[in-house]
């Protein structure tokens, strides 16, 4: 990935929780969570950092765009467009919006899973499995070792990658472009045509 120029910016990211909604339809390939995490919970590492300014980010953004799947591209757009064009606030969590984004692309019923494994049991998906446009399922270090999922958007480094992060728990903010630990991915689903 091009190196970025950001200004970083500390911020508090909420852990997400898994809440259904009345209009929400639940798809194999994309169950949510099994464990919810409490609400109760609102502290996190000081170094985690939020690219607060986007300058150059959709530039990025369009570059990896370009070069993903018919199907990744579409998601890809639409979680773009909600977050940066809309700054769209899901009623719901991590998933909530996820899903949301996948389903306004067009892929609510066309979901493959390409990786699943029990979250804490040590079988994680290696860093070749995963591409632009999939929606990760990981233990989120930065808060507290609880499960997060995600839009994959590219690699930073060996370990580290740009993710469409929703902190969910009613914290009424938009999704932003955060770097997380990809070390521990239990589940990885793709948009399929």
């Amino acid at each position: 990935m091009k190196k970025l120029v950001f200004m970083l910016i500390p911020f508090t990211l909420a852990a997400c929780q898994w809440l259904p909604n009345k209009e929400q339809k639940l798809t194999e390939a994309s169950s949510p969570p099994n464990t919810l995490t409490s609400q109760a919970q609102e502290t996190e590492q000081p170094e985690r950092r939020s690219t607060k300014n986007y300058f150059g980010l959709e530039d990025e953004l369009l570059s990896v765009e370009s070069q993903s799947s018919r199907a990744a591209r579409k998601v890809l757009s639409e979680g773009r467009r909600m977050a940066l064009a809309e700054q769209k606030i899901i009623r719901g969590s991590c998933w909530d919006y996820v899903n949301t984004v996948f389903r306004r692309a067009g892929y609510a019923n066309k979901l493959e899973t390409v990786f699943d494994s029990p979250k804490y049991r040590g079988r994680y998906a290696k860093a070749s499995q995963i591409k632009p446009g999939d929606w990760l399922y990981y233990i989120n270090h930065s808060y507290n070792g609880i499960e997060h999922s995600a839009i994959f958007i590219d690699w930073v480094d060996k370990k580290h990658a740009l993710m469409l992060s929703y902190a969910g728990e009613g914290r009424r903010k938009p999704a932003r472009y955060l770097t997380y630990d990809l070390s521990h991915v239990y589940k990885i689903v793709r948009a399929v045509d």
